[in-house]
């Protein structure tokens, strides 16, 4: 490989890790980490997003009684509208590694400190939505969790 071509593929691998730097933890913000490539729930409509939330809950906890999916309901609307906040944080922040990385000077330690900003803010999503997993698993029976794992498990090898 000749001394330009090396030149050129380091450019591009460090201009491409330092993309995925500024995106993955935006990337980790999606619901339930899933459909990154729709909207948002939180950029919905309340009555889109009100409606999307029951297809999912229907879908995944089909054999759910009324109740049990009222208060799953419940739990996933407290967890969007507390995670809200943090989506808008985590995209401003892309906004900001992006215009560090193409600034005609680039600063090192304002990239650390976005990077650790933005971590921490993941670790924030993160243990939120642990917090209404668990929630949520607490409001199914143990055989009701056990079918929801089978049916996501046979979701995933589609």
């Amino acid at each position: 490989m000749n001394h330009l071509r090396f030149a050129k593929t380091c450019a591009a691998l460090l201009i491409g890790g330092a993309a995925l730097l500024t995106t993955l933890p935006a990337s980790a913000m999606g619901w339930f980490g899933h459909h990154h490539h729709r909207a948002g729930m939180d950029q919905l409509d309340p009555a889109k997003a009100d409606q999307r939330l029951e297809h999912m809950i229907a879908r995944l906890a089909a054999d759910a009684t009324a109740e049990q999916k009222a208060k799953i309901k419940d739990i996933a609307k407290a967890a969007m509208s507390d995670l809200k906040g943090i989506r808008q944080q985590l995209r401003a922040g892309h906004q900001k590694g992006m215009a560090l990385l193409t600034a005609p000077q680039i600063d090192r330690t304002a990239i650390e400190s976005l990077r650790i900003e933005q971590m921490r803010l993941a670790e924030r999503a993160s243990q939120r939505m642990s917090q209404a997993l668990a929630d949520a698993a607490e409001v199914l029976t143990p055989e009701q969790r056990a079918k929801l794992a089978a049916r996501m498990a046979a979701h995933h090898k589609q």
